[in-house]
């Protein structure tokens, strides 16, 4: 039964869904000598985070340096967003500047385009106009049709 709940206890664990009571057991039981074979494997894992709880760091922080880098940094940070505004502003402006200019391949492109547009529309409306004389030439098969039978 203690077995099946330390089990339980650390598949809650690693899903991190733990309470600090749960965690408590599981550190009690890992550092007992009764931890079963096939969890012998957590044992380290869990002798370190107790012993990683009681490191300390030993030296203060000044709080005088702390605030005049801080300020520093606070400079740094407008810098940096000023520079990447101006690199924006550059390429955009480069990017419209290119956009307006079409090379003469493109003009060429666009010329073809208009062309091949001009032909295509003037095949429709021959088309259009010979299926219209199909029409008649239908009409005229059925009349046939009825005079011959």
């Amino acid at each position: 039964m203690e077995l099946q709940k330390m089990e339980q206890l650390i598949d809650k664990y690693f899903d991190g869904n733990t309470s600090k009571e749960e965690e408590k057991q599981l550190h009690q039981y890992f550092k007992s000598n009764q931890v079963a074979t096939h969890l012998e494997v957590y044992r380290s894992m869990f002798a370190y985070f107790l012993e990683s709880k009681k490191e300390v760091f030993p030296a203060e922080v000044p709080l005088d340096e702390v605030s005049k880098n801080g300020m520093l940094s606070k400079f740094k940070s407008w810098y940096s967003l000023a520079a990447l505004l101006i690199v924006v502003i550059g390429i955009t402006f480069f990017m419209q500047q290119n956009s307006n200019q079409l090379t003469s391949e493109e003009k060429e492109a666009v010329a073809a385009f208009e062309k091949t547009k001009e032909a295509l529309n003037y095949i429709s409306q021959q088309f259009n106009e010979s299926s219209q004389q199909l029409a008649y030439i239908t009409e005229f098969g059925t009349s046939a049709n009825k005079i011959f039978k």
